[in-house]
C-alpha cells in the first residue's frame, strides 16, 4: 500500500514537474507574420506540414487547424480538423479547407460561419429587424469567393443570432453577398425551424 502511495506521489511529481509544450515557431514562411504548431517539416521545397495546435497569423487574418499542408508556390493550405478563420468582419468554422492564403478564398466543409454587416453611411445601425447585425451561415460546402461573397451548397442563413433562430433560409444551393443580396434555388423560409414558404 505504501509502494502504491510513493508510486502515485511520484506520477503526479512528474507530471507536475514536466514542462508543457509551446508551439514551434517558423519564421522563413513568406507572406505570413507568424506561424506555430507543435510539429513541424518541410517536405521538399514546395511543402510545408504543420501539426497540433497550428496558428497562422497573416495581417488582420488568423487560421487553426490541427493540422495544415501549406504549398508555398501557390499559397495554398489544406487544413485539416478544427479549422477556424478569423478576419476582421467574419468567421468560419469547418471540418476541413482548402484555402488560398494570398488572395484568402477557399472552400470549407461542413462549415458554420458569421459576418458583420457594415453600417450604413451616417453610421446608424441597419434597421433589420433584431438586435445584432450579423449574418449566420451554414453548409456542406461553403466557398467563398471574395470579400464578402459565398456560394453555400445545402445550407442556409439567417440574420436572427438567437441559438434557435426565429427565421432562416435553407437552399440546396446558395450565393450570398453579405448585406446585399441573396440568391436561392428551391428554398425554404422557416420559421422557428418549421418550414413555411417554399419557392423553387
Amino acid at each position: 500500500m505504501i509502494n502504491l502511495f510513493r508510486g502515485t506521489l511520484l506520477a503526479a511529481a512528474l507530471l507536475v514537474a514536466t514542462p508543457q509544450l509551446a508551439p514551434a515557431q517558423l519564421t522563413d514562411i513568406p507572406g505570413f507574420d507568424s506561424v506555430k504548431a507543435q510539429i513541424q517539416a518541410q517536405l521538399g521545397k514546395d511543402l510545408i506540414t504543420l501539426t497540433e495546435g497550428v496558428e497562422l497569423t497573416q495581417d488582420k487574418m488568423k487560421f487553426y487547424a490541427d493540422h495544415v499542408d501549406y504549398y508555398v508556390s501557390t499559397n495554398r493550405m489544406v487544413a485539416t480538423g478544427n479549422v477556424l478563420l478569423i478576419e476582421t468582419d467574419h468567421q468560419i468554422a469547418a471540418d476541413r479547407a482548402d484555402f488560398n492564403a494570398r488572395t484568402r478564398i477557399g472552400t470549407f466543409y461542413n462549415a458554420r460561419g458569421f459576418a458583420t454587416l457594415a453600417p450604413p453611411p451616417g453610421g446608424a445601425p441597419a434597421a433589420s429587424g433584431t438586435s445584432d447585425p450579423d449574418v449566420q451561415f451554414y453548409g456542406e460546402t461553403l466557398e467563398k469567393t471574395g470579400i464578402d461573397t459565398y456560394v453555400i451548397s445545402n445550407g442556409g442563413f439567417t440574420s436572427c443570432v438567437q441559438a434557435n433562430p426565429r427565421w432562416e433560409m435553407t437552399s440546396g444551393s446558395l450565393k450570398l453577398r453579405v448585406d446585399h443580396y441573396a440568391l436561392l434555388r428551391n428554398m425554404f423560409l422557416k420559421v422557428k425551424g418549421v418550414p413555411a414558404i417554399y419557392l423553387p
